[in-house]
């Protein structure tokens, strides 16, 4: 940061991704107000078969942005083999992970908001969106 810049708090920084979250969905042509939950910077969003939730998330001086999407239960019979490929599939994806929530298996981005930008926030969206659609078949 230069020695006269101006250094962004993390208000500046939670308003910053929520216009870029904004902006996505102004890009994709639909109404922001559709896919927000009342709850303050909460997101949804629907792709084929899958519902991806946005969220921005404070943490005391930390901000992060947190995409996830639940895309099958735990099934009660072969685990072990489940896992298994589970943790196959998590070497083959990118920029998100497969975690275990609730009994769900979800599949999650979340990294701090810092230094984020419009470009990617809307490529974490929509590879998260686009995962989770292919997965949860």
């Amino acid at each position: 940061m230069g020695l006269f810049k101006k250094k962004q708090t993390l208000s500046n920084h939670v308003q910053n991704c929520k216009k870029y979250i904004e902006e996505y969905f102004h890009e994709k042509g639909e109404p922001t107000e559709q896919h927000q939950f009342e709850t303050e910077n909460r997101w949804f969003l629907k792709k084929g078969s899958a519902m991806i939730f946005i969220s921005i998330m404070e943490f005391g001086n930390c901000a992060t942005l947190k995409v996830m999407s639940p895309i099958l239960y735990i099934p009660e019979d072969n685990q072990l083999a489940f896992f298994k490929r589970c943790l196959e599939i998590n070497n083959e994806i990118m920029n998100c992970s497969i975690a275990i929530f609730d009994n769900k298996v979800n599949l999650i981005h979340e990294r701090p908001i810092e230094g984020i930008d419009q470009k990617e926030v809307s490529t974490t969206i929509e590879y998260l969106s686009n995962m989770a659609d292919n997965l949860d078949n």
